[in-house]
C-alpha cells in the first residue's frame, strides 16, 4: 500500500516481566496494538490485554523488524529473547517468519582488529543468534556483513543540484 510505519521497540528488554513484553511486542507484530494505545498496554495485566486486542488488522501486520544496534556495544540479548518469544507465540505463520534485518553503528569508532572481531562474530549481533524452536542455528551465510560508508550530501545553491556526494571524513 506504500505505507510505512515504524515502531520503536527500545525498552522493550527493560520491562521486568518478561511474558508481557513479548505479548506487547506480539500484539505489535500482528497488528493488534496501535501506538496510540501502547502506554495503555503497558500498564494492563496480560489478561486484560488477552481480552481487549483479541484480532489482529492484516494490513497493520509489522513486515520487517529493523534491528538498530552499536557495534561498540554487546548485542542485547534480553531483547534477543523478547523478540524471538513473541515470533514464537504468534500463530500467524508470517509473524513466526517476519523477516529480521541488522544495521551496526559507530564501526567507524572502532580499531581495524575490532572490525575484524565484529564482523568474525556478525551472527552473535542478530536477534535470531538464540535458538529457538522457529529459529534455527545462523550460519556465517545467513549473516553477510556490508560496511556502508556515510556520505555528505550538498546542494548547490544556484543550481539547486546535487553536488556529487564525498566520503565523510568522520
Amino acid at each position: 500500500c506504500g505505507r510505512v510505519t515504524f515502531w520503536d521497540s527500545r525498552g522493550f528488554d527493560l520491562i521486568f516481566d518478561q511474558t508481557k513484553a513479548s505479548l506487547v511486542l506480539r500484539y505489535i507484530l500482528e497488528g493488534r496494538l496501535n501506538y496510540n494505545n501502547f502506554n495503555q498496554a503497558l500498564m494492563q495485566s496480560t489478561e486484560s490485554l488477552k481480552s481487549m486486542y483479541p484480532e489482529g488488522n492484516a494490513d497493520l501486520q509489522i513486515d520487517l523488524v529493523l534491528y538498530v544496534a552499536s557495534a561498540k556495544e554487546q548485542p542485547n540479548m534480553r531483547y534477543f529473547e523478547v523478540i524471538n518469544r513473541a515470533k514464537a507465540e504468534s500463530k500467524i505463520p508470517t509473524i513466526q517468519t517476519v523477516p529480521i534485518l541488522t544495521v551496526l553503528t559507530k564501526y567507524d569508532l572502532l580499531t581495524p582488529e575490532e572490525i575484524t572481531a565484529v564482523d568474525e562474530n556478525m551472527t552473535k549481533y542478530h536477534p535470531n543468534s538464540i535458538i529457538s524452536p522457529i529459529n534455527k542455528h545462523l550460519t556465517e551465510e545467513d549473516v553477510t556483513p556490508y560496511h556502508v560508508m556515510a556520505y555528505n550530501i550538498h546542494i548547490d545553491p544556484d543550481e539547486n543540484m546535487a553536488i556529487p556526494p564525498t566520503p565523510c571524513p568522520k
